[in-house]
């Protein structure tokens, strides 16, 4: 499975490498998929991946070929993340033309946050203080 760090893959652009806690979410969630058998290698993780004129937290592609866009809150889930991630989405779709997993990582999310990303925009909100893997 290799090194589970983003670490050595983040990439320098205008807004600088990955934070310490953007690196460590990253690295959390790309445990959890491997712990549920979602296969990810380490060159296949993107941070601060530029697609268009936006640059998206990180970019993942399994061996299944799904595409994931990552945004990473920290705190709690906000509405502005919501509409980053949607936005993020929307964008890969359009430069790439194939449809990604949207995601969210932060440390919590409000019930109503959750049920709009989950429910009505199919976003998976990763909350770090629930991980159970």
């Amino acid at each position: 499975m290799g090194d589970m760090s983003v670490k050595n893959r983040s990439t320098t652009t205008e807004k600088g490498p990955l934070t310490e806690y953007e690196e460590q979410a990253i690295t959390k969630y790309l445990a959890y998929l491997r712990s549920k058998g979602i296969s990810i290698d380490d060159k296949e993780v993107y941070p601060k991946c530029r697609v268009g004129d936006r640059e998206i937290d990180a970019v993942l592609h399994s061996s299944d070929c799904t595409w994931y866009v990552i945004e990473v809150e920290r705190g709690s889930l906000t509405y502005t993340g919501l509409g980053q991630i949607l936005h993020y989405r929307h964008i890969f779709q359009r430069h790439r033309r194939l449809r990604p997993k949207a995601v969210v990582i932060c440390e919590s999310a409000p019930e109503d946050l959750k049920e709009t990303c989950i429910v009505d925009q199919g976003i998976e909100v990763f909350e770090l203080q629930r991980i159970t893997y």
